[in-house]
This record gives C-alpha cells, sequence and structure tokens, in this order.
C-alpha cells in the first residue's frame, strides 16, 4: 500500500455514521409544528437530512457558505470533442474566483465564499501579462492538463491519490474556517467526455444512452465526442489491472479528470469533517457517484441539487440512489445550481426555528393523532 492510500484510509476510518436518533427527533419536531403533516415535502427531508448531519435538531444556522471549485483541462480535447477553446478553462476559473462568471455572480450574491481550486490547467497565472495576474486561483496542480485517455491513462493512480487528497483538505480548510455548508462545482473544457466515460463503466451503461453535447457541440463534434469515448473505454478494458489497487480510484486515473478527483475527495471530506455539501450537475453527480463506491455511507451527507439536462445524469442519480430538488433544464456546471439551494435551504431552516409548535399556538393537534400513526394516507 502507497504512501496515499494510507493517508486516505486513515481519512476514511474518521467517518461516523448517522445518528439515527437525531433524525427520529427532527422528524418529530416536524409533526409537533403547526401545520399539516409533511406538508413541507421535500424541505423536510433537507431539514431532517440536514439535522443529522450536524448532530442537532434546534437552531441550525448556515451563517458562512462557500462554493468550492475543482478545475483542470482534459487531454481527451485534442479529440475535437469540445466547441469551446481549452483556454476557456483557465479564463473562465479567474472570472469565477472574481464573482464574474454566472455562478461566480451568484455566489457573490448569496454571500458565499469562493474557492477556485487548480488541479491540472494547461494555463496558469505565469501565462499572464504582469497587469492581468489575478493570483486567485489556489494552485494545487498536480500537471497541466490530463493526457488523452483515447491514446493513455490520463494520469498516474498516485495523482488520482493526491487530487483526492486534496479535495479532502479542502474540506478540512473549509471546517478550520467555521464553513456551514459547501457547493461543488468544476471547470474544465471537455469534462463531460470524462464524466460520460467513467459513468459508463460504473453503470454499465452504452455510451449512446448517456452521451450528450455538453456545451453544445455541432453533429461532427458529437460523433467525435461519442466515437472517442468508446475508444477510450476500449482501451480501459484491455488494460491490465492491478487487485491491489482501489478500482474506483484506477478507474479515474485511467478515463477521469482531476476536476473529478478532486471533487469526489471533497465529497469524502464532507462525511470526515461533518460538512453539508450541494453537489451541482452531470459532472459533480459522477464524482458523487465515484466517491460512493470508496465509501457508500458517504450518500448520507449528500444533497444534489438540480437535475442536469445532460442525459447521463438521470442514470448517475438513479445509481447513487438521491433525490434532486429542483429541475430547470440546466447544464452551465460552475456549481452554479448548487447555489441555487442555499436559499431554499435558509428557507426551511427559518421556517422550523421561528414557527410555531401546535403547543405554543394554542392548537389542540389531537385531530392528527391518526394521521401521525398511518402515514400512508398522506400522498
Amino acid at each position: 500500500m502507497i504512501k496515499e492510500e494510507k493517508i486516505l484510509l486513515k481519512y476514511l476510518n474518521q467517518i461516523e455514521d448517522i445518528d439515527k436518533q437525531i433524525e427520529t427527533e427532527a422528524k418529530k419536531y416536524l409533526d409537533k409544528l403547526a401545520k399539516p403533516i409533511e406538508s413541507l415535502g421535500l424541505l423536510e427531508d433537507i431539514f431532517i437530512k440536514l439535522s443529522s448531519i450536524n448532530n442537532k435538531v434546534y437552531n441550525n444556522k448556515l451563517s458562512k457558505k462557500l462554493l468550492l471549485i475543482f478545475a483542470s483541462d482534459n487531454g481527451i480535447y485534442e479529440e475535437k470533442v469540445s466547441s469551446a477553446p481549452q483556454r476557456v478553462s483557465f479564463l473562465q476559473s479567474i472570472n469565477i474566483s472574481k464573482g464574474k462568471s454566472a455562478a461566480g455572480a451568484l455566489a457573490k450574491s448569496l454571500n458565499a465564499n469562493i474557492r477556485v481550486v487548480d488541479l491540472g490547467l494547461k494555463s496558469s497565472n505565469d501565462d499572464l501579462k504582469e497587469e492581468e495576474k489575478a493570483n486567485i486561483i489556489i494552485n494545487k496542480k498536480i500537471c497541466k492538463s490530463t493526457k488523452n485517455i483515447v491514446l493513455e491513462d490520463a494520469f498516474s493512480y498516485r495523482d488520482a491519490l493526491k487530487a483526492i487528497l486534496c479535495g479532502i483538505e479542502e474540506m478540512k480548510i473549509a471546517k478550520e474556517n467555521d464553513v456551514d455548508i459547501v457547493a461543488l462545482g468544476e471547470m474544465g473544457i471537455a469534462n463531460t467526455s470524462t464524466s460520460t466515460a467513467i459513468l459508463s463503466i460504473l453503470t454499465n451503461s452504452k455510451v449512446d444512452d448517456i452521451c450528450g453535447r455538453g456545451g453544445g457541440l455541432n453533429d461532427e463534434y458529437f460523433e467525435n465526442k461519442k466515437k472517442a469515448i468508446k475508444k477510450a473505454i476500449n482501451r480501459y478494458k484491455k488494460r491490465e489491472k492491478d487487485k491491489n489497487k482501489i478500482a474506483v480510484i484506477d478507474l479515474l486515473s485511467s478515463l477521469g479528470g482531476l476536476d473529478i478527483c478532486g471533487m469526489c475527495g471533497a465529497i469524502l471530506g464532507a462525511g470526515i469533517f461533518r460538512i453539508p455539501v450541494i453537489i451541482d450537475g452531470y459532472i459533480s453527480i459522477v464524482s458523487a457517484l465515484s466517491a460512493s463506491k470508496i465509501y457508500d455511507n458517504i450518500k448520507k451527507y449528500i444533497f444534489l441539487s438540480h437535475s442536469s439536462y445532460e442525459k447521463g445524469y438521470k442514470i448517475a442519480k438513479k445509481a447513487l440512489g438521491l433525490q434532486s430538488f429542483l429541475d430547470l433544464n440546466m447544464r452551465l456546471g460552475e456549481g452554479s445550481g448548487a447555489l441555487l439551494m442555499f436559499n431554499i435551504f435558509d428557507n426551511i431552516l427559518s421556517i422550523v426555528n421561528n414557527m410555531y409548535t401546535f403547543e405554543k399556538a394554542k392548537i389542540n393537534d389531537d385531530y392528527l393523532s391518526e394521521i401521525r400513526k398511518v402515514r400512508k394516507y398522506i400522498k
């Protein structure tokens, strides 16, 4: 076992299971509020899960919010699978940090801090003119872009572990800075291609059934994309596997992106440091599914935000077994959908923290006793 594996396993051993008693207490308290039973629908599910992560039912607050982005370029870009120039990854990472991308502007409007972590961008601040240098992207670069997965592994197994550990360390930093909740996102041209390759293997799905047009492709580039992903998968299936390696991490090193590994690590970090994490769209949910293959119970710390417009999202969501809360036909990425959940979280906490119980409202709730016993009548 290599050093990075030992560190990862040590971290994973710190993850504690959710306290069922807290879940039960949260459900009972919701029933005491002066409203019809379960009338807040999925908002009640959010509150119960949030309470179980925070290990408390009363006075939950989300005072400090963070948008955490992992950025990397992908070598499969060489196969003409993206309509956007590769340099967009770097420039848009800067824009997110400045609050000048869609997600960045949204984060600023929500008073959320922004942290963009460079794990594998091809460009860097060194490539800019002195007056243009931003110095606002966190440089944890493992390599300058991954390799072309059609021809070879994206990066080494050890580098995959390093990127995952970087994600965990970012959540440790968040914990040290008293962050209450994290919206997770990514930036990387061609990362719907790497995500589709990984999802195909994890769910035994056909590429044609899960591959979408990403940021927008004409027919020629869309066909290039599907062919390239199929070639990459065939190469992965034929390559020699090492039984001593953690299978899903070996998969990520072969077909993935460093942004996916970083998010995978951050999701594991959510469980290690007990910070609720909101997953964005397609690339994020593939990262979450990968994290669940490393540690299944990590799903108890994950909230899905919106149902991405990408074809493969529904397959990934079914495999993960979690509920998404919004459906806006979005496919932007950058954590944009996850950010939209911040207000929803604040809203349910405002209701629960300020609403009267039946007792305080001086309402006799005996009429609900049978419904509380037999919830099957509530649809």
